[in-house]
């Protein structure tokens, strides 16, 4: 019998340890096994292993991590051992997602799942600037599989992004990070037809013009039913004034806008594919 053995990657400050704990706080169902590559164990509470079947797996210590170095074999056969439903590797912030993930191609009764890297959007053109780490990062991201940005700029968002990612010649998978649960991701691995939607080059946006608050809040809600829209926003004018309208996921907030006399209009950003069955609907 197999077992799923994915990798979780990204830089320093991405992420990975509070994604991972979200993980293991609503596994559904699913008894995850984690190692860690860093240079502190995760510690882990036995109570957040608990699925549906409340069935609580732990090891001696009161937690279900490894802190591997030379003993990575040996980790992952005390995981195995446990009879954990799936094996999960933290890389070290400074790893390459794509090379451990190799090993499970040569590991005992390995199942190569997802390999999924986090981005902090807010240090990305920093870190691909930097003198010493920016061919590392590249690296990391190239081989990264599916990317997930968390901490969007306010403007331009995960497009920006896109387009910081294409002129470094990274051409990953790409989505933002809130658009699925940790383990929702880890259930569409790169390559399934979900995920593969997210790539880089599939991304699109448009531009719509509602004509009151009351149309521009039905068009959102209708983007927020496609799975693959990730962002809209934009002003609208009322006689009452004008409205900041922003979607992000499924959530939508309506505020009164901060500017005085805003440009208005609403943008959409999401796959080509999501893009243009939108403007199909509304036109």
């Amino acid at each position: 019998m197999t077992t799923p053995f994915s990798v979780v990657g990204g830089f320093l400050g991405a992420g990975k340890t509070t994604w991972i704990n979200q993980l293991l706080a609503d596994p559904q169902g699913i008894r995850y096994g984690v190692l860690v590559n860093d240079f502190g164990d995760l510690a882990i509470d036995a109570s957040l292993l608990q699925g549906d079947n409340r069935e609580v797996v732990t090891l001696d210590n009161g937690c279900a991590c490894c802190s591997i170095g030379n003993d990575l074999a040996a980790g992952i056969g005390r995981l195995q051992a446990m009879g954990m439903d799936h094996i999960l590797l933290e890389c070290s912030g400074v790893a390459i997602p794509g090379r451990l993930a190799e090993l499970a191609k040569i590991g005992k009764n390995l199942q190569p799942h997802a390999t999924i890297t986090l981005i902090n959007a807010a240090s990305l053109e920093q870190l691909l600037a930097d003198k010493w780490m920016a061919d590392t990062y590249v690296k990391q991201l190239v081989s990264g599989g599916q990317l997930l940005a968390n901490r969007l700029p306010h403007e331009g968002g995960l497009a920006k992004i896109s387009e910081i990612l294409l002129h470094a010649n990274i051409n990953q998978p790409l989505a933002e990070q809130a658009l699925y649960s940790p383990a929702q991701w880890l259930q569409q691995p790169v390559g399934s037809k979900s995920v593969a939607a997210h790539s880089v080059a599939q991304m699109a946006s448009c531009n719509l013009y509602p004509k009151s608050l009351a149309q521009a809040e039905r068009w959102a809600k209708i983007a927020a039913e496609k799975d693959d829209i990730y962002r809209l926003k934009g002003f609208v004018a009322t006689v009452e004034g004008s409205w900041l309208v922003q979607m992000v996921g499924q959530q939508l907030a309506l505020t009164a806008s901060p500017l005085e006399k805003p440009q208005t209009g609403l943008v959409a950003i999401g796959s080509a594919a999501a893009i243009a069955s939108l403007q199909q609907q509304l036109a």
